[in-house]
């Protein structure tokens, strides 16, 4: 909307760095990302869950949970930057929709049929969402987290480099 309405033209033409555009987006986003989970775990506790990695496990969570919405924000920043309108974006929906459901989300992948369980092996949003439940389920687990890095790692840098190129292409543009 930012786009469609000029106001990403005035930040451009602002005596800032490019970076600090799209990065004040996206810690907006992770901030957002943070809330969502305190949220979800005070919802949680409140109604008798329990986190069984304790408060190192809730950090965890909050922390990952940060991280992975700052990752796909970078995937729709570079969709806004490239199109410009945020009707492109919004119809990616549908898209991640698909992205969801061919991960371990909802289902554990031992239960999926080929090729959903192939495509949940190496869907990086399986890593992150498995980076998320085991401190919750199981406690913290160095391996979970550390491929709930990897995961966000892997979604982070493709939305960093094709923001790049998006940016680049729009300013050529310009």
């Amino acid at each position: 909307l930012d786009f469609e309405l000029g106001f990403n033209d005035r930040l451009l033409a602002a005596p800032i760095p490019r970076v600090a555009i799209i990065a004040g987006r996206l810690a907006g986003t992770a901030t957002m990302g943070a809330v969502a989970a305190v949220w979800f775990l005070v919802l949680g506790l409140v109604f008798g869950a329990e986190i069984v990695g304790g408060p190192a496990g809730a950090l965890m969570v909050i922390a990952l949970s940060a991280l992975s919405a700052a990752a796909f924000g970078g995937l729709g920043a570079a969709l806004a930057v490239r199109s410009g309108q945020a009707s492109v974006v919004q119809g990616t929906f549908p898209l991640a929709f698909v992205i969801l459901f061919l991960s371990s989300a909802f289902f554990p992948q031992e239960l999926m049929q080929e090729p959903a369980s192939t495509a949940a092996a190496y869907n990086p949003l399986s890593f992150i969402v498995e980076g998320l439940r085991e401190p919750v389920l199981y406690g913290i687990s160095g391996e979970a987290i550390l491929e709930g890095l990897g995961g966000i790692a892997v979604v982070g840098v493709v939305g960093v480099v094709a923001t790049a190129l998006a940016m680049r292409a729009r300013l050529r543009a310009a």
